[in-house]
């Protein structure tokens, strides 16, 4: 499988989630310097090798493989929190893989709040207890698109094959997440 490091921007470009320990170290390095390391918890754990960690930014792909049953605990992310504010809604829609994902995930946490390590420690926690997690990270914006998603798949499924949900939305001082630099300054 193939790794593409981040965009410009510290955007992430999709990358298959089987990294070697080299390409992890690299990708905490990476969201450490680029004020990411709040992530670095799920990387540790991938590192560890107690889960596989795949990320997808709009438009990006997961390959198949990583859907396949079996093997050790997974996270997917959609990267949907885009902090530019021309873009300040990703919608589920911008993502091709969706409902592949809603599909295969036992559990779903929409995150629509400032990262911290907890959090992230928490999803590669989750993932050893359910064997498949699905992190949306996304604003305030596009929360309730998503939550729309979300609760459709749980719908959708029969009773004996529930969607375990998590919907994490702390809202920020300033009521609107990712803040606007003006709104996270004034915030301070």
């Amino acid at each position: 499988m193939r790794f593409n490091e981040f965009g410009k921007g510290g955007s992430p470009k999709p990358f298959a989630a089987v990294l070697s320990p080299a390409q992890i170290t690299r990708i905490i390095q990476i969201l450490q310097a680029s004020g990411h390391g709040y992530q670095a918890p799920l990387y540790r754990a991938a590192l560890a090798g107690e889960v596989i960690v795949g990320v997808t930014a709009a438009g990006g792909r997961l390959p198949n493989e990583f859907f396949w049953p079996g093997g050790k605990p997974k996270v997917a992310i959609i990267a949907g929190d885009d902090v530019d504010p021309s873009k300040p809604r990703r919608l589920p829609s911008e993502f091709p893989q969706t409902q592949k994902m809603l599909e295969w995930a036992a559990s779903v946490c929409i995150h629509a709040t400032g990262g911290a390590e907890m959090h992230y420690a928490g999803f590669a926690m989750a993932a050893q207890i359910c064997g498949r997690v699905l992190v949306i990270e996304t604003g305030t914006a596009a929360e309730d698109d998503w939550t729309a998603v979300v609760t459709a798949e749980r719908k959708r499924r029969e009773p004996g094959n529930p969607l375990l949900g998590a919907v994490i939305s702390a809202r920020p001082r300033g009521g609107f997440h990712p803040a606007l630099p003006a709104a996270a300054e004034a915030a301070e």
